[in-house]
């Protein structure tokens, strides 16, 4: 065998000085999931650059996601998208409760003498596969209110497939007559609708301006039974007195104040002096102490009340 010297051993198994910037790297900390591999060349480094641009400002990023966000969101219900999917999916819900026997299949109606029936399933508007459980009954009420002749409305669900109507109609007061059209009118005087007067032939009349407190002065002329009898219409006069227009068409002009008084002196002339038989256009009854009669020839008398003959 060769015998090897120990310096030439040395020699050999001496380790080769490691140059600078090879060989194992310093570890400055412990990085979990990723190797040394995944954080070299450029992809890896344009990464990083990224991430810490987005780490820097991150409130202004978050700000302006969320408001294009926001933008997104509010087109999409300002275009209709949103309220179209709602309204195919309660329509689908809508669908498969009518099939489970909740579909409105009859409808009761009470209280209507001059609401037509049509006039009423047109304001109620029930949909095919509309429901008891999803119509909405305040809305449907609301809308029967506004028809002329409805003072109240109310609109209950019988289930499971039913809907119960119930009207209360304004009362028929009085006519008013305007320079082109008739009305028929509340107790206020207000308006309920046009009509052409034969279904209401009997009501008492109002001419010229919005008969406001009319009906103090029907109640008024109902106790006197001979003016009662011949008064054919009501004139308010500049919203502050009244004529009355008998049936010969004599006007009886009363005064502005104290004219229930004067409808005691009216039923006196009437019943008492035949005051009617003489020609009469004109009975001013404005006048505290007398009254004045004017024929049709356009004469006039003047009487003290009390003395007429």
């Amino acid at each position: 065998m060769r015998s090897v010297s120990p310096r030439k051993a040395r020699t050999r198994t001496a380790a080769k000085p490691v140059p600078r910037g090879k060989g194992a790297p310093r570890h400055r900390g412990i990085v979990l999931g990723r190797s040394k591999k995944a954080d070299d060349g450029f992809v890896a480094r344009m990464k990083g650059a990224a991430v810490a641009r987005l780490k820097a400002g991150r409130p202004m990023l978050f700000l302006t996601v969320g408001l294009l966000g926001f933008t997104a969101i509010a087109a999409l219900f300002v275009g209709g998208a949103v309220g179209r999917a709602v309204k195919s999916l309660d329509d689908g819900v809508d669908a498969v409760v009518a099939d489970a026997g909740f579909g409105i299949a009859n409808l009761d109606i009470a209280g209507n003498r001059r609401t037509s029936k049509d006039t009423i399933l047109a304001v109620l508007n029930i949909g095919k596969d509309q429901t008891t459980l999803s119509y909405d009954i305040h809305a449907a009420q609301a809308r029967l209110a506004r028809l002329p002749w409805v003072a109240t409305a109310s609109v209950r669900r019988r289930y499971p497939d039913a809907l119960a109507v119930t009207l209360t109609e304004k009362h028929p007061f009085a006519l008013w007559r305007t320079a082109d059209s008739l009305f028929v009118i509340d107790r206020d005087g207000h308006v309920i609708a046009r009509t052409n007067g034969l279904e209401f032939r009997k009501l008492p009349r109002f001419m010229g301006e919005a008969p406001a407190g009319g009906q103090e002065l029907i109640a008024a002329i109902a106790i006197h039974r001979a003016v009662h009898a011949r008064v054919w219409a009501m004139r308010r006069m500049g919203d502050r007195r009244w004529d009355l227009i008998l049936d010969d068409q004599v006007v009886v002009q009363l005064p502005e104040e104290g004219w229930q008084a004067q409808l005691d002196e009216l039923e006196h002339l009437l019943i008492d002096t035949g005051v009617l038989e003489r020609d009469v256009e004109e009975i001013d009854l404005r006048e505290p102490d007398n009254y004045f009669v004017r024929r049709h020839d356009g004469s006039q008398q003047t009487m003290p009340r009390g003395n007429a003959t």
